[in-house]
């Protein structure tokens, strides 16, 4: 596990760097800790997706830097799991507004609690990740981490799976309701929106009348008659899932 720290004071960033590594210690996880100093440096690094958690400031030099940094990463790692460390309550409200996992305030009577707090969801959501599934695609058998898959479209009697990697892979032979039910018994994360497109409810950016839209900017239909239930369903699971 690997978590990056970004706060323009030395003096926190070393704290949280600190509250982490006992969490880490005391739950006997390998892991390592990188501290960025601003927020030009973590972007500038281009290796956001070596990252398993962020732990971000707000202010930088006086200005609410980090939520223009937080909606960056977002933008080129959206399953990066965000967590504010500021001084301010103020931009509490906003910062949940780029998907923040948590939002902690600096001088928080106990920040060591605070941190292993966040970082227990943190790991929830890691473990959630690295869960895998073997598949059988046209002419080679391949082992998937279950989050590479954005979602799986049912056409012409064969099943496509796009990936987040850009890449597509096809099954012949296979239903959307055989995946479906397959999918289930592992995993409660894959969304039925169409009678074609089955959907990882970790990709998707928003929700909104009958259209999903995913981080990667694709957009899927749902069915009128659907939509109440599929609203319902990716409720529950969010609720589930915070």
């Amino acid at each position: 596990m690997k978590i990056a720290i970004c706060d323009d004071e030395k003096h926190y960033c070393k704290q949280i760097q600190e509250c982490v590594e006992i969490y880490l210690d005391k739950h006997h996880i390998y892991g390592k800790t990188e501290i960025f100093m601003d927020g030009n440096a973590l972007l500038e690094k281009g290796m956001l997706a070596e990252f398993d958690a962020l732990f971000l400031d707000v202010e930088f030099g006086g200005k609410a830097q980090g939520m223009k940094i937080a909606r960056e990463v977002h933008q080129r790692n959206a399953m990066l799991p965000i967590v504010f460390v500021s001084a301010f309550i103020k931009y509490s409200v906003e910062g949940y507004r780029v998907n923040a996992l948590r939002y902690l305030l600096k001088n928080a009577k106990d920040l060591q609690k605070e941190i292993e707090e966040s970082m227990d969801t943190v790991l929830s959501v890691y473990t959630q990740r690295q869960k895998k599934k073997t598949f059988r695609f046209r002419g080679e058998t391949v082992t998937l981490l279950l989050d590479q898959i954005m979602y799986i479209e049912s056409k012409a009697h064969q099943l496509f799976f796009y990936l987040c990697d850009d890449t597509c892979r096809c099954m012949g032979k296979r239903t959307l309701d055989e995946m479906q039910r397959e999918l289930t018994e592992d995993e409660g994360r894959f969304l039925r929106i169409h009678k074609s497109f089955l959907v990882n409810m970790n990709d998707i950016s928003t929700l909104k009348r009958y259209q999903v839209q995913l981080f990667s900017g694709k957009q899927l239909p749902i069915p009128r008659e659907r939509y109440a239930v599929v609203e319902m369903q990716y409720e529950e699971w969010k609720n589930r899932n915070d």
